[in-house]
Parts: C-alpha cells; structure tokens; sequence
C-alpha cells in the first residue's frame, strides 16, 4: 500500500512564512488596542508533543524528511500480500484522540520533615476512607460498583487536596483496584492503600505475636506488598502505602516489621512512601512504644485514628505529634455518628477539625473521614457519608486561610457548651460508635486513659500555610506600557500589533512542526525492501 501524500515539513514552514508576511502588512487591522500589551501566546511555553502522548510512547523513528524531503512512495504489494481486515491499524484520529484523553502523571507526594510535598510544595489533604470500594468486603447492600465509585469520585474536589484511603488485602479483586487508579487519576485526586488489617476485619487474621513470629505469614504479606509495589512502581497517582490498618506494639515485633518490609519495599520502589496505619500512643501501650514504631526507617508517616465527636483536636492529637520522630501526621479515620436528620450538626464539626487536621504549622497535613459505606438502612450511623451532603460539601470545599500571616496567633474556636471538651485526661465518651464486626472500623473509641494533656483550643490556627499553587505556572504576560500621549500612540499601537502576529505566526510554526510528527508517527510505514 502507497504511503500518502502529505505536506513536507519545508512546505508547512514555508506556508507559516507567508502567513507571517501577509499579517504583518496588515498592521493596522486592530489586533490590540492602543496602549495595550500582546498576550503571550502560552501554548509555546509547553511542549506540544508530550501533553498529547504517554510518556512510555517511544519516539517515532527519523524518516529522513529534514535530510532529503519526502521518501519517494513505495511500490504497492500485490493483492496476495494485503494485510487481513482485522489487523489494519487504527484509524489515526481515532489513536490521537485516545492519546489525548490519557491523564499525564499527576505531581508526585514526597515528604521533607514533618511536611508532606506535592511536586515540591507543601500539600494538605481531605478525603474518605472506603473499605467496601471494591466488592471485596461489606454487606452486600454496602459493596461499590465500579461506575458507583466514577460516580463518587467525580464528586469530590478536584484540585489538589483530594484524597481517598482504600483498603486493598491479598486477594482483592487486581482490576478493580487498576479501575480505581485510572478514575482517580482522571479526577486530580490522590490514593493510599492500606495492604492488610491488624483488628481481623474483612476476614484478616489479627495481627498478634504470634502472627508475627510465623514466617509463613510474613511471607504472605510481603508477596502481596512486593507484587503491588511492582505493579504500581512510579506510579504518582499513589501518595502512599500503609502497612497496617491499627496495628498493636507487640513487644516490639511490629518495629522489627516495619524495619525489614521498609527495606524491601525500597529495593523494588525507593520512591513508595508508607504510613504507620496507628491508632495513638494508648493503643500501642505508651508514647514510648509509639515513638519507636515511627524512629523506623520503614516508615515515612505518623498516623491518628480518633472519634472523639465533642472534640475539635482529639485528646491523643498532641501526643501523637510530640513522639512522631519528627516526621508528618495524617489523621488516617475520623467520625461522628449522626443520624440523618443531624448532617449539619456534623457538617459543622467537620468543618471545625479539618481547620486543626489541615495546619501543617503543627505537623498536620490532612484526614480521612469514616466513611463512604452505601447501605445500612440509612440509620444513626459513621458511614453515611454517602447520603449526607452538607458534610461533601465542608470535604470539597475547605480552604487554608490565605489572609494569615505564618505564625499569627492561632483562633480559638470554642467547643459547643452542650458537649465540652473534658478537663481531665478521659478520652472522649465512649458511646460514639458501635461498629459491625464485619467492618475494619476502629473501636477506637472506648480507649483506656492515657497521660496525654487535652489538646488546647489554640491549635486551630489555619495561617501558616497558605493555599497549594498548581503546578503549571501561568502564562508570563508583559507590563502594561503607560499612556503614551501624540503620535507616540499609534507608533504603540503598531508595534504590540506586529509582536501579536509574530506571536501567532510562532504558534503556526510550533503547530506545524506538530501536525508533521504527527503525521509521521501514524502514517503507514512502506514495507521493508525485498519483503
């Protein structure tokens, strides 16, 4: 089959130039006011070529058109040799138009200090927890469909700041999780996978001495972490790993853990950052304990796991980020059981929390919210945040405080009178949540007393960091010019209107060489000689 006949690179260029001088004849056509600057032509301070392919696509090879023009066509094979029907290329328009749809990689979450960075700024987060996702665990009324997780997906914010928290165990369902990847990837927003369950939620052993001491186990685990790690490897639409959902000290068993699968998760991904997955220091039987759980070099995130509903910090926030070893904090679960004719009373505390879960001042960087768990007969419970808007709205609408000067008092924010905040070390009541036993939610709850002083109401400052610029800088637009008064004027005038169309005529160039990649890469290629 012949090669088609296409336009030359000279000749594109060529029709540029004309176009160029044909313009810049016709100055005085008004194609900037007087006075005013030509807008900068932001297309030419990107590169064409990589926002419409992936990355991995090889470069098409050289044709020799810069060399020596246009091959000359080849010979048409005979009938017999004519490819079968069902293996003729796709259409080109059809592949560029796929190619564009692709999402490019999405700014990578690397940690430096107790701060988390998204492509070298510092970030904050909220989001959801959701462990019946993907059909692998929940009532049945509860498991998600895949277009049920589009659906939510779609609704959450999309600039940044969003972040899901899925739970993901040996044995999950592999094209779901890549289904989830992909949408997430397509709506801006960030995943942590938590790889198995310390509490026997979902079917998942406990995670005792025992099970820690039994090589076979560990092998287990270790073959399901490797085999993602592996899969996903670079793949920035993760922020991070967990290694546990609320594991206990074990004597010690779970920072030697943590010691030897940090290490080999960094021989397959040295860029795959993991979370504790911790509740608070009582849960793992004191500060000290805490603290060595996070001196690991496994782990690169501190976590909290709180309901204290009449609470804005949780009581176990500030021990948490005083033995943290210095490193960032998420607020891995948060809830408040409400019922439904309620969602404004909690809308109004969520509010209130990820002010405090969101300063990164203080070491915080974001929080997961429990949960989105459709079903449950729509009672008083922590997973309805499928149902209640007002709560999807604080979660997709929060801003940090861009007015505040960093290290400006922080704002008290007093707690409601009908529920204060205890004075003592008590932890919150302990009739907040009543968990299924089939759900991984945390019994947090109901912990026993800890020497940890209630957190004060001045943390709740939201100054110190302000909002996460995008990635992409703006297009560099020149200073205004100041009035010019005579002739000087259209002298002005003539000159922003010549820099507009050389502009343009760039653009057509750059738009040129373009079309011809383009047109290399998917036009058929003659057969070798002598095939």
């Amino acid at each position: 089959m012949s090669r088609p006949l296409r336009p030359s690179r000279r000749v594109l260029a060529a029709s540029a130039a004309a176009l160029t001088l044909v313009l810049t004849a016709g100055t005085g056509t008004g194609l900037a006011a007087a006075g005013e600057p030509a807008p900068a032509p932001a297309a030419l301070d990107a590169p064409l070529r990589p926002s419409l392919f992936d990355p991995a696509t090889p470069e098409p090879p050289d044709d020799g058109d810069e060399a020596g023009g246009d091959p000359e066509p080849a010979e048409e094979p005979e009938a017999a040799d004519e490819p079968e029907a069902a293996d003729e290329p796709e259409p080109a328009d059809e592949r560029v138009a796929q190619a564009v749809a692709q999402p490019g990689p999405m700014p990578a979450i690397t940690v430096e200090g107790d701060r988390i960075l998204r492509g070298g700024q510092p970030w904050w987060f909220l989001g959801y927890n959701s462990f019946v996702w993907s059909g692998d665990c929940g009532h049945d009324d509860e498991k998600m469909s895949p277009e049920q997780v589009e659906d939510w997906f779609a609704g959450m914010r999309h600039d940044g700041h969003g972040a899901v928290r899925l739970f993901f165990y040996d044995g999950w369902d592999l094209d779901r999780l890549d289904h989830a990847v992909q949408t997430a990837r397509e709506n801006n927003i960030y995943l942590t996978i938590t790889l198995d369950d310390a509490i026997g939620g979902c079917g998942e052993n406990d995670k005792t001495a025992e099970w820690f001491a039994d090589r076979s186990e560990r092998d287990v685990y270790r073959n399901h972490m490797e085999m993602l790690l592996a899969r996903y490897k670079g793949d920035t639409t993760f922020a991070w790993f967990e290694f546990f959902n609320e594991p206990d000290y074990e004597d010690g068993a779970l920072r030697e853990f943590f010691d030897e699968m940090g290490a080999a998760a960094d021989r397959i991904d040295p860029d795959r950052l993991f979370s504790s997955g911790t509740v608070a220091p009582y849960w793992v039987d004191g500060e000290d304990n805490f603290a060595d759980i996070h001196q690991s070099p496994g782990v690169d995130i501190a976590s909290l796991h709180e309901y204290d509903e009449n609470e804005i910090e949780s009581n176990h926030g500030p021990g948490v980020r005083a033995n943290s070893a210095g490193k960032p904090v998420i607020v891995g679960e948060f809830g408040i059981k409400v019922c439904e004719d309620d969602f404004d009373s909690r809308a109004e505390r969520f509010a209130r929390k990820a002010e405090v879960y969101t300063d990164t001042g203080i070491g915080y960087v974001g929080a997961f919210a429990w949960a989105w768990q459709p079903g449950g007969g729509g009672g008083c419970e922590l997973g309805n945040l499928d149902v209640d808007e007002a709560t999807q709205e604080v979660l997709r609408e929060h801003r940090l405080d861009e007015d505040a000067e960093p290290g400006s008092p922080a704002p008290t924010t007093p707690v409601p009178t009908t529920t204060p905040v205890p004075t003592t070390t008590t932890p919150a009541p302990t009739t907040t949540t009543t968990v299924p036993t089939t759900t991984p939610v945390p019994t947090t709850t109901t912990p026993a007393p800890t020497t940890t002083t209630p957190a004060p109401t001045t943390t709740t400052s939201t100054s110190t960091t302000p909002v996460v610029p995008t990635t992409t800088p703006a297009p560099t637009t020149p200073p205004v010019p100041l009035p010019v008064p005579g002739d000087r004027a259209d002298e002005v005038r003539r000159a922003a209107q010549a820099a507009a169309i050389r502009a343009v005529a760039s653009a057509l160039s750059a738009t040129a060489d373009a079309l011809e990649t383009l047109l290399d890469l998917f036009a058929p290629q003659p057969p070798a000689p002598g095939v």
